[in-house]
């Protein structure tokens, strides 16, 4: 059974009204607990985790700072650090009740190269993310699932400029999840989940990848350079400071 996060303004909060939804989206949302360990699972990470890997695997190279914003029970982090031994890995969560499970996942996995987690909501002063132990443009890549596309407009625009102040000239912004487009209709499963989400909060909702996400980011002079499709409407997106040009 699903443990309700408390902070409203992350997506795994619309998990509250979960057995709203057609089956599809619970099985695809849902979380479970590990039969062995007891630890906590989130159904995409365990679905995607190594397709995202492999796509990453195109831009990422050694010897770089790849940092996850909203990191969640730790699965999808702690399973890159493994995957790509030579980067090292800052996660973090807005969450209290997530960082034993990121720590315990990073025991597990027995990955050296992945940081203790900082624990910070997006919408402080972003000078106070890391607790001033990084410095601005200094991390190469940048990874947030499930929070920009779903947020109030407040929490996603300070991701932005956070991602803006910590991400180096050149650097990468990855972001998967659900997105919608202003001149596609929706599917059945996503125009469900977005009414779920904005009847329990108006200020909750799928974002418009191209006149939300897109604009504020470009703003900033991070562009769109490529997207991968995933199942049920899910997306890789792939940003770059300064430039469209990937290599």
């Amino acid at each position: 059974m699903k443990i309700l996060r408390e902070d409203h303004f992350f997506c795994i909060a619309w998990l509250t009204f979960i057995s709203c939804v057609k089956y599809s989206y619970a099985s695809l949302y849902s979380e479970e607990l590990d039969p062995v360990y007891g630890t906590r699972k989130f159904a995409p990470t365990n679905r995607y985790k190594e397709a995202i890997a492999e796509h990453l695997s195109r831009f990422v190279k050694n010897n770089t700072i790849f940092v996850e914003i909203t990191s969640g029970t730790g699965q999808l982090i702690s399973f890159l650090a493994d995957y790509f031994p030579a980067i090292t890995f800052v996660p973090s969560d807005h969450d209290p009740y997530n960082i034993p499970s990121i720590e315990f996942y990073k025991k597990l996995n027995m990955v050296g190269n992945l940081k203790a987690p900082f624990l910070f909501d997006v919408r402080i002063d972003s000078n106070k993310w890391f607790k001033r132990t990084m410095q601005n443009e200094t991390v190469d890549y940048i990874f947030n699932s499930y929070l920009i596309h779903l947020a109030p407009p407040e929490c996603y625009k300070a991701l932005i400029q956070g991602v803006n102040q910590y991400l180096k000239h050149r650097g990468l912004f990855f972001l998967f999840g659900p997105f919608k487009y202003l001149n596609n209709t929706l599917t059945e499963a996503d125009r469900i989940f977005d009414q779920q989400l904005k009847e329990a909060n108006p200020l909750w909702g799928l974002r418009d990848a191209e006149e939300e996400i897109r604009v504020e980011l470009e703003k900033l002079n991070i562009l769109l350079c490529v997207t991968f499709n995933f199942a049920f409407d899910l997306q890789l997106q792939v940003y770059k400071k300064g430039t469209r040009v990937l290599w």
